[in-house]
């Protein structure tokens, strides 16, 4: 993990700069695979099959959807959640801890928070099947000047992508809510709760292939508990 780790940090030490962070959060989608905040892709152009357009979409969760942050009946499984965010923050320091850290268990809440406040502007699954409300075509110049020009969006398909946005073209911003939260919450969340989400998008992301005790914290949660 450490060339990831040490993208992470590289991520963090450039939040001042809007370019070169918006571009590192863009490589890690790129290089690594792993897509906080957002997600993007590419598909067919409903509107003209003929064709294939970038998809820029609501993510950076890791529960299953909007719904487990605030329906009553998934709390249990919201502070199984947290112990599980502090328990492989933990381990990442020392994996021969066997309890998660006083330290990283605060962290947790708050890469917790910072996830409920990107599903609070995500569309509902029935919501995301609306093919009028998800096809909103514009062009990444269009989306930066919609109110979201805190984040460079231009920089950051640069780094996930490998192509400028005149390279790009169209492309479709399927959550438009949800995205202008992105925007929002990428320039403003302080360093030490975006090192931990990172941190944690990277842990949960490649759990599976780690040592025993990384297979078994996230084999816990995410097929015993939540599955």
């Amino acid at each position: 993990l450490k060339g990831l780790l040490d993208h992470v940090e590289s991520t963090i030490d450039t939040m001042t700069d809007k370019v070169a962070f918006a571009k590192n959060l863009g490589i890690m989608k790129y290089k690594y695979g792993i897509a906080p905040f957002m997600n993007i892709g590419a598909s067919p152009d409903e509107m003209n099959s003929d064709h294939s357009i970038p998809q820029i979409v609501q993510g950076g969760l890791d529960l299953p959807d909007r719904d487990y942050y605030f329906d009553e009946d998934k709390e249990d499984k919201r502070q199984a959640y947290i112990k599980c965010i502090a328990k492989m923050l933990t381990l990442l320091e020392n994996s021969q801890a066997e309890d998660a850290s006083e330290q990283n268990t605060a962290l947790a809440e708050k890469v917790y928070n910072l996830e409920k406040n990107l599903a609070e502007a995500h569309m509902t699954r029935t919501e995301n099947r609306d093919p009028h409300e998800t096809y909103n075509k514009m062009s990444i110049s269009q989306l930066t000047s919609n109110g979201n020009e805190s984040f460079d969006f231009a920089a950051y398909f640069l780094g996930s992508t490998g192509k400028t946005a005149e390279e790009l073209g169209d492309i479709n911003v399927r959550n438009t809510k949800a995205i202008e939260r992105v925007a929002e919450l990428a320039s403003t969340v302080d360093p030490d709760t975006l090192r931990a989400y990172l941190r944690w998008k990277v842990v949960a992301s490649t759990a599976p292939y780690l040592s025993k005790v990384f297979v078994d914290t996230h084999f816990d949660f995410f097929e015993k508990t939540l599955s």
